[in-house]
């Protein structure tokens, strides 16, 4: 049976700052039968616009997902994010039985990556693939939009057959599906205002603007009214503090923030950013999930046991307007004398992580040592890492005693707080052995 979402404002009386700052988010009602396809529409109105799906006002609490799609729901989610369509169908069919919609991703190739736009065989193999997806999918009625490509215009976002590109792709879903919006989705925007320049004038059949915006989307707001962006946008990637953005050492390893700093990062960016921004249709936070990016951690919100961390208790709060039964631990700092500094080779060291538990559980602790490299590549560095053992000396509860590497290199030490109820806290720390 097909669902639709029947939304509504639902203000609420809660306890706690946090709860009453987002008495306004809307809610979900999945009651009413509906025909299928999806049919989705943008309306402007007084001050901004608001997307209608099936008719009704939908506003997007989404996050960026392909697992862990009940417990998306549960916490309050209405709407997930994919970057391609490969295994589309199963996760459409999941989403639908959830009562929840999904933005399908159409890739685009990356210049940095070798894609070439100005190889015409290319672009056009490019654009075939996207066609064949939107001609496949686009009656599925857990269907909400098109994102056309994914930081493809890259950094400086000057190359104007990238935009071409995109808005080929856009007119052809127009004429190949009338039920759904288009989207392209930037890499931020730049401080003078290109990237928009860009979009709006070489892609007029791109409905929606998307932007990933992480250390900066507090102001990103304002600097969308800058760069003279009238449109309706989402917000299609939020969570921590980039690597890019990060504090480095000496050596250029990135601080992370720790799990619980990165909670109410969120939770502040949300509020700033997003929050009750009229021209804004929601948004998707990146990521739901387990994902190996800079760290094992750094936009994990669900680690790869499945425990949940601190951005998940707060997005849920966003979305349901309530915290989950039982919270996830919080983690002050990791401390030690290693931290962040150039070490002997085989010394020994000692480090704490300084946690407690909301709900009083009992807590444990487990410490994972890994080596880092860097990676350069053209317009981007990456980072590989890979566990390495039998450096841990001894633990005591917060504390434990560990051997630096005997090969010279940079490392870092994870530390874990679980606790009782699949939830868990993280931080760490880098390191470098000469």
């Amino acid at each position: 049976m097909y669902y639709k979402c029947n939304v509504s404002g639902l203000l609420i009386r809660c306890a706690g700052a946090v709860l009453c700052a987002l008495a306004w988010v809307p809610c979900l009602a999945n009651d009413a039968p509906a025909e299928a396809p999806s049919h989705v529409t943008i309306e402007k109105t007084e001050d901004g616009y608001q997307l209608l799906y099936n008719g009704a006002p939908y506003y997007i609490n989404g996050a960026g997902a392909k697992m862990y799609l009940e417990e998306l729901k549960e916490a309050g989610a209405n709407s997930i994010r994919t970057w391609d369509a490969a295994h589309i169908s199963s996760l459409l069919d999941k989403a639908h039985e959830l009562g929840m919609t999904v933005t399908i991703g159409l890739w685009m190739g990356h210049e940095r990556n070798g894609f070439d736009y100005s190889d015409q065989a290319a672009v056009d193999r490019q654009f075939n693939k996207a066609k064949r997806h939107v001609e496949k999918f686009k009656d599925h009625p857990a269907l909400l939009m098109w994102g056309i490509g994914n930081e493809v215009e890259w950094i400086s976002g000057t190359n104007v057959l990238i935009y071409k590109a995109i808005n080929d792709i856009a007119n052809m879903i127009k004429k190949v599906d009338g039920n759904h919006p288009t989207m392209s989705v930037l890499a931020e925007i730049d401080p003078y205002g290109l990237k928009i320049e860009n979009m709006s004038k070489y892609c007029p059949d791109v409905d929606i603007l998307g932007v990933n915006s992480f250390g900066g989307l507090a102001s990103l707001p304002g600097r969308l009214q800058k760069a003279n962006w009238n449109g309706p946008y989402l917000i299609t990637e939020f969570g921590p503090v980039g690597p890019w953005e990060a504090e480095k050492t000496t050596w250029g390893a990135e601080y992370e923030q720790t799990s619980t700093d990165k909670g109410k990062f969120f939770f502040t960016s949300f509020m700033k950013g997003i929050h009750r921004e009229p021209a804004c249709l929601g948004s998707y936070v990146f990521f739901w999930g387990h994902k190996m990016e800079t760290s094992p951690t750094w936009f994990s919100m669900i680690l790869r046991n499945g425990e949940r961390t601190a951005p998940c208790d707060y997005m849920q709060a966003i979305w349901s307007k309530k915290w989950p039964t039982n919270r996830c631990p919080e983690v002050k700092q990791i401390s030690s004398r290693a931290a962040g500094q150039i070490v002997r080779k085989g010394g020994q060291f000692e480090a704490t992580l300084s946690a407690s538990d909301p709900d009083g559980d009992p807590l444990a602790y487990r410490w994972e040592i890994m080596s880092e490299t860097k990676v350069p590549g053209k317009g981007v560095v990456t980072t590989k890492m890979k566990p390495i053992y039998n450096l841990i000396i001894a633990t005591n509860d917060q504390t434990v005693v560990f051997k630096a590497p005997v090969e010279e290199g940079a490392y870092r030490l994870f530390g874990y707080v679980t606790d009782n109820h699949g939830n868990a806290a993280t931080a760490n720390m880098p390191f470098f052995a000469k």
